[in-house]
């Protein structure tokens, strides 16, 4: 009889999860082009895409372009985002905005160094920038498409800013906005406004950004001039990412490039760059910069 007994050992030591519910997988989410929520039983949420499955585990592409295995015994929920009852207001165990904020993979990237993108800030999320000390500024989710935000740029500038965005499908964005400077020195008195339509194509691994709009003074409205951005980023490594962006007048010579590689840890985004002036020579200017999401 002890052979039984020892054959009924190795066999519950080797199969721990024999008795565990394993989740049933919708085939229909496989490769689907439709962003999913994947949560895991002891909390964790991933935002990507399905893309193989077998009878043990699953393997999910995260928006960070990072491919995870995970086993399905291990598995709370699995399913498109607008079937989250978490999102819809259902219960859950954790705060929502709380989990949207800490998520690691929900990427930060609704701007880059120059210009907005067509991307719209999460509805009740805040950011916080800084930019080489000088250049502070916060912005706000007050919607799903609307998002409001305001700063100052040293010496008593200050901003006011805001973006109105709407979603064609999950890859193409488009939207309009608008950055106010209040200048109270002498040397910056006044007030100019840059308004601006944008466009956005791609995901949260990377995307492309165009925008164009004008530029003019309240007092020598004549001085008025058109400016573009282009840009994009693109995500290399789970916490990694690179911005660059270029604007530009038409008609001028000169043109502001700029590159950004971004270090991301939970809600603190670090940077580290260059931008500047090129005409004919380039005069770089170090960028470092830091974000904060409440």
């Amino acid at each position: 009889m002890r052979w039984i007994w020892q054959t009924l050992f190795l066999f519950a030591f080797f199969t721990p999860g024999l008795n565990q519910a394993q989740i049933i997988i919708d085939s229909t989410l496989l490769n689907s082009p439709e962003v999913q929520i994947l949560e895991t039983q002891r909390g964790d949420v991933f935002f990507g895409f399905l893309k193989a499955y077998d009878r043990d585990s699953i393997t999910f592409e995260t928006q960070r372009a990072l491919s995870i295995r995970i086993a399905r015994r291990t598995i709370e929920w699995l399913g498109p985002v607008r079937e989250a009852k978490w999102l819809q207001g259902g219960s859950s165990p954790y705060n929502i905005r709380q989990r949207l904020a800490d998520n690691k993979y929900l990427v930060q990237f609704e701007n880059l160094a120059y210009s907005f993108t067509a991307i719209p800030y999460p509805k009740g999320l805040a950011e916080y920038r800084n930019i080489d000390i000088l250049f502070n500024t916060v912005d706000v989710g007050i919607s799903d498409h609307l998002s409001i935000g305001g700063g100052m740029f040293v010496p008593l500038i200050f901003v006011l800013r805001g973006k109105l965005t709407f979603s064609v499908n999950d890859k193409l964005h488009l939207g309009v906005g608008t950055n106010g400077f209040i200048g109270l020195a002498s040397i910056t008195e006044g007030l100019v406004v840059h308004y601006f339509g944008m466009a956005t194509l791609g995901d949260g691994r990377q995307y492309f950004n165009v925008t164009f709009g004008r530029v003019g003074s309240w007092i020598e409205p004549e001085e008025s001039f058109n400016i573009a951005t282009v840009g994009g980023s693109i995500s290399f490594a789970e916490r990694w990412r690179i911005y660059a962006d270029i604007g530009l007048s038409p008609g001028e010579t000169g043109i502001l490039p700029s590159f950004v590689i971004n270090w991301t840890v939970r809600r603190n985004r670090v940077g580290l760059g260059l931008l500047g002036i090129w005409d004919g020579f380039f005069e770089p200017i170090p960028l470092l910069s830091y974000a904060h999401r409440f």
